[in-house]
């Protein structure tokens, strides 16, 4: 009897393509099971050394990791921006 056996045809779960046992219980978990270090959702994906570089999901993972704030336009800095709405248009 063999226990780490594959199925006979994937089985889709979470959107995930699970092909046994494991694949499924990382898709239950919103874990990718291609890329299972990438953790929930790719949340660590910019630390997983399977994704590749141009992966959306190490893209996201990468901007939300960053610093915020640093990308502050001028316009940002009146502290009256954004509180108001002209309805007069």
């Amino acid at each position: 009897m063999s226990i780490g056996t594959d199925y006979s045809s994937p089985v889709t779960v979470n959107g995930y393509q699970c092909r046994n046992c494991t694949d499924v219980d990382y898709a239950k978990k919103n874990i990718d099971p291609a890329h299972p270090k990438s953790g929930p959702f790719g949340a660590d994906a910019d630390v997983d050394p399977t994704v590749g570089p141009n992966d959306p999901k190490k893209i996201r993972a990468e901007a939300a990791r960053a610093p915020q704030g640093s990308t502050e336009s001028a316009a940002s800095s009146d502290p009256a921006n954004g509180r108001f709405v002209n309805l007069l248009v």
